[in-house]
């Protein structure tokens, strides 16, 4: 049974909340407090799976209370209810808070939430694993990434376009301004998937911002020893972001496509930094995908796919994209636009395997999802599609 802990210091908001869901308790175990110090007393003496709490409360604050839990129990998915689009009150939640919930907060916009994080849950069995993506404050950045950004903003003529293209060459930014572009206390009317929208919305200062307090892969120890690795998979997560927007230009949702192929491996970048004996094997050219995602089957129980689905869907990413990301490997089990996910599984081969021929690449691809769709001619006119003028870098 999924164990729900609200923490709130109106006593109404709580008393709303249990009415609420009061046909649920059947499924589900829900306790309530009025304070943090209360909400950690109540977590010392039993376990819990999802925390939602408030931001403004007197002492102990939701972002102080997250962080905390954060450390202690960093296996709990968290939220925040919050009625203010603070930046700072944001920026400072951020690292601890998977989602946002605009306070207030409809009964079936609540239902919702909670229903998709609980099928998140019963999709991973592994508790390693939901401990692992649960306990990612960030998916770390390229070195270099805020500094690049911080002087575009220090010149004269700042470019919402320019700092929206170093983003793009960064999954681990992009991933993390989707999910603030997409939060509730953005007051979004509608899934934001393209990530030049996504650094529009949030604002230029406010991408620097979250730039600069984004984890950076080097300065972690053991991201250090896979720093290749991490290179390599970010130079392949933006040939394959170019790739899928080259082969969807004239569809109207190339955005999820080339979102989806930036972030499809997030993962892997996650999941390196907690296992890197298991990953160091993937720079050996020899050893192909396949045999890495067997690894990663015997030796956690998912795929990188997975996990970075996982994390994208705790982050409120659009689903579109989480489904692509999730199946990247894998499109003959996707439900999503049959394009998109071509676009997205092509792309993460062509980009694999720089310099192989046409023949080369259509026999790493699923044939079960290519013949089910009947993309063959689609595919093979991608693929003669001329991708020299991508850059890479």
């Amino acid at each position: 049974m999924i164990s729900i802990l609200f923490v709130d210091d109106e006593v109404n908001i709580l008393e709303g909340i249990r009415n609420s869901l009061r046909k649920r308790t059947s499924q589900w175990k829900l306790a309530f407090a009025q304070s943090g110090p209360e909400a950690l007393d109540v977590l010392s003496k039993a376990k819990f799976d999802i925390i939602v709490s408030d931001m403004r409360m007197p002492g102990m604050d939701g972002a102080s209370l997250l962080t905390k839990i954060q450390e202690m129990y960093p296996y709990m998915t968290r939220f925040i209810l919050t009625g203010q689009a603070d930046r700072d009150a944001i920026l400072r939640a951020i690292p601890v808070t998977h989602q946002f919930i605009y306070k207030p907060c409809s009964p079936t916009d609540l239902l919702s939430l909670l229903d998709r994080t609980c099928s998140l849950h019963e999709r991973i069995q592994s508790e390693e694993v939901r401990q692992l993506v649960s306990a990612a404050r960030s998916v770390p950045s390229a070195p270099k990434t805020a500094q690049k950004i911080g002087q575009i903003m220090a010149s004269s003529q700042t470019s919402l376009r320019e700092v929206s293209e170093i983003v793009e060459h960064d999954p681990g930014l992009s991933a993390r301004v989707l999910q603030v572009a997409n939060s509730a206390v953005m007051g979004r009317t509608r899934e934001v998937t393209s990530i030049a929208e996504a650094v529009s919305c949030v604002g230029l200062e406010s991408t620097q911002a979250l730039a600069m307090a984004n984890d950076v892969f080097s300065s972690n120890a053991s991201m250090h020893q896979i720093s290749r690795l991490i290179d390599k998979t970010y130079d392949e997560a933006f040939h394959g972001a170019k790739l899928a927007a080259l082969y969807m230009s004239e569809r109207a949702d190339f955005s999820v496509a080339m979102t989806s192929a930036l972030l499809r491996d997030v993962g892997l970048i996650v999941s390196a930094g907690a296992h890197a004996s298991i990953y160091k094997m993937a720079l050996d050219p020899f050893v192909s995908t396949e045999e890495l995602l067997d690894l990663e089957i015997r030796s956690l129980g998912v795929t990188h796919a997975e996990i970075g689905g996982h994390l994208l869907a705790l982050w409120g990413t659009p689903m579109t994209v989480v489904e692509a990301v999730t199946c990247h490997h894998t499109p003959d089990e996707a439900t999503i636009d049959p394009f998109v996910m071509a676009a997205v599984h092509l792309a993460d081969v062509v980009a694999a395997n720089p310099g192989q021929s046409q023949e080369e690449i259509l026999a790493k691809l699923n044939w079960e999802f290519i013949d089910l769709h009947q993309m063959e001619t689609v595919i093979k006119d991608w693929l003669a599609m001329d991708d020299t003028d991508l850059q890479v870098a």
